[in-house]
């Protein structure tokens, strides 16, 4: 009987754990730039917008759009984009979405780290006709 209890205390233990564990990295999945771009639903991201800016990060190009409404928002894409990035700054485009695998923010730009997160990124910039 006391064998039984103390399985049952350890099983409680590791699915307690494993909760922790679970509730953590969904928290740490949301947080800061990276995760803010890549966590928003599809209704907030922007289907057109206006380049503002771009900068070469360490898991992403980040793309600084204007949307339709005014809202100007910082956005994870692919790193190709920021290549001659600088000559579309002011023009307006489509933007295509596509969910991407990215290195987790806690590597911190670590290219020995292998943990990574799903996240939406745009992929695409098609001229926008005004």
């Amino acid at each position: 009987m006391l064998v039984r209890q103390r399985q049952d205390v350890a099983d409680m233990r590791g699915w307690m754990l494993a909760g922790v564990i679970l509730a953590t990295a969904g928290a740490a999945g949301t947080q800061g730039a990276a995760g803010a771009a890549g966590a928003q639903p599809a209704a907030q991201r922007p289907e057109r917008g206006t380049l503002l800016s771009a900068e070469a990060g360490d898991i992403a190009c980040y793309l600084q759009i204007r949307d339709e409404a005014g809202r100007s928002e910082r956005w994870m894409a692919a790193f190709e984009l920021c290549e001659g990035a600088a000559s579309r700054i002011g023009q307006s485009f489509l933007l295509r979405w596509r969910a991407e695998t990215v290195q987790h923010p806690s590597c911190q730009g670590d290219t020995g780290c292998r943990r990574s997160e799903r996240v939406m990124l745009i992929t695409g910039l098609a001229p926008a006709k005004r």
